[in-house]
């Protein structure tokens, strides 16, 4: 922890102390941590039911304290959150984030999952920032994974959205007030149609029925595969309206009815889809292949297993060796720092360009198994090392359903040129451990300090490694370099 001059806190002290005078524009905000996956959460217990009506009602609900302002609702536990009815409508400015944990929130295909805001235009505006969450399996009329009243707002980074439906608009995201969405990823989600309203659209995103406004929707480093809406209506995202709506960085691909686009999408530069219907201009990436509209399904190549664990807290779809979007957009162009993963964007030092789409390809995309790694289980990425202080890093090769880390090699690991550390009759400092309480056994090792390649401007360690049967894995994690 970076500790600061006590000087620098005074000009926040006196804020604090005015807002209790009851100064206007002056308030404070809770956090409110879940610790329950269940729903409902047992007595005593703070789920996430809960924790949004104690920030909508700012009263203690169940185990969940009183919001008092722009709350935060973050997460102590991990795992699926299965809805057994629908959520309260988030009716404040909150922030919902999974930071450190994997979150899915999961509407068991008979819910919608959020909403946002109201249809009454006389009431306030409501903003719901939300973070590194997994959104899956919502049902509802508009929105079956959120719905975006005409009064709310929505942030959503770093966050995957699968199987969702919705029958009359946005499988995934139903946009009905304003909308930023950056380094998300949308797989097999689903607009149905029906003959109300003449089948609104958009398989994953739809961008609808706005009071008038400049503010465009914006969509920003995502990844659409496999979305679909009835035909021609926008089976990745569709802007129903036409009122605002840039897109920019993104992969717009297989959709299997509905095209990728409908309505007016404006092109923000640098996407690719593999259909005619976007309106993306032919362009020249940094790499030298031709992007935007019609590029071949082979060219862009996403990852033939789909939605996977790639690392970070969210599954992701890679990129596989020779897509045109890896390195394709100039630095210039790259606004993003790091990808839905927390990887860096570009993915080595000294790059000059950067990936379209959520996923950041490894070192020359690199086609290894791609692992989850934790460096100092369970601190928080981007993890602080201290290069000067020497002796050994804790680091963790995680284990999935399909992947075994305790068939990893420890002699062939590498973090960044470091090695595992040996101790007496030569033997690597590994153990067999359930590092992130998933059930699965992972494997720990002490990594030595010594031989590194990390320097004072590194934000990102690589692990490589074999396991038993020849097969080489890379994991990566954000970092920061400390004194």
């Amino acid at each position: 922890m970076t500790h600061r001059n006590r000087a620098k806190y005074r000009p926040f002290m006196l804020l604090a102390a005015l807002a209790t005078l009851g100064l206007p524009g002056l308030a404070h905000a809770t956090t409110i941590a879940v610790n329950t996956t269940a729903d409902p959460g047992a007595s005593g217990s703070c789920a996430l039911r809960d924790a949004i009506t104690a920030a909508n009602t700012k009263t203690a609900t169940n185990g969940c304290p009183a919001g008092s302002g722009a709350d935060t609702i973050n997460f102590s536990v991990s795992g699926f959150i299965t809805l057994t009815s629908f959520l309260p409508a988030v009716t404040g400015n909150l922030t919902i984030d999974g930071s450190g944990q994997k979150i899915v929130i999961d509407g068991a295909s008979l819910y919608g999952v959020l909403v946002v805001g109201s249809l009454d235009t006389s009431t306030p505006v409501n903003t719901l920032n939300l973070n590194d969450v997994t959104i899956a399996d919502g049902n509802a009329q508009w929105g079956g994974g959120i719905w975006v009243e005409t009064t709310g707002t929505l942030v959503v980074t770093n966050s995957t959205f699968y199987h969702n439906t919705a029958t009359e608009g946005g499988g995934a995201i139903n946009i009905d007030g304003l909308g930023t969405i950056e380094n998300c990823t949308f797989f097999e989600n689903t607009e149905t149609g029906s003959t109300f309203d003449n089948f609104l659209g958009g398989g994953a995103v739809r961008n609808s029925e706005r009071t008038a406004t400049t503010t465009p929707t914006t969509i920003l480093n995502s990844t659409f595969e496999d979305n679909s809406a009835p035909s021609g209506d926008g089976g990745a995202i569709d802007n129903t309206e036409d009122h605002p709506f840039h897109v920019t960085n993104s992969i717009l691909a297989g959709s299997p009815s509905g095209n990728n686009c409908s309505g007016t999408v404006t092109d923000g530069g640098y996407n690719i889809s593999d259909d005619a219907f976007c309106g993306f201009s032919s362009t020249s990436a940094a790499n030298g292949d031709t992007i935007g509209d019609s590029v071949a399904d082979a060219n862009i190549a996403l990852d033939s297993s789909g939605l996977a664990d790639n690392g970070g807290l969210t599954k992701t779809i890679a990129l596989e060796s020779g897509s045109y979007a890896i390195d394709a957009v100039p630095l210039a162009s790259c606004p993003l720092a790091t990808d839905q993963r927390g990887f860096p964007r570009p993915d080595e030092s000294g790059e000059t360009a950067c990936d379209i789409g959520a996923y950041e390809s490894g070192p020359s995309g690199s086609s290894a198994l791609s692992v989850t790694i934790e460096i100092k289980p369970p601190a928080t990425p981007p993890v602080p090392i201290n290069l000067g202080a020497g002796g050994v890093i804790p680091v963790a090769i995680l284990s999935t359903a399909t992947f075994d880390a305790t068939q990893v090699n420890p002699s062939t690991i590498s973090l960044s040129g470091s090695t595992v550390d040996l101790r007496g009759n030569f033997r690597p400092q590994c153990s067999v451990k359930d590092v992130n309480g998933d059930g699965l056994p992972d494997l720990l090792c002490q990594v030595a300090v010594s031989g590194t390649s990390l320097t004072p401007s590194s934000t990102i360690a690589t692990l490589s490694a074999e396991t038993d049967g020849g097969q080489t894995i890379q994991g990566q994690e954000a970092i920061r370099i400390v004194p």
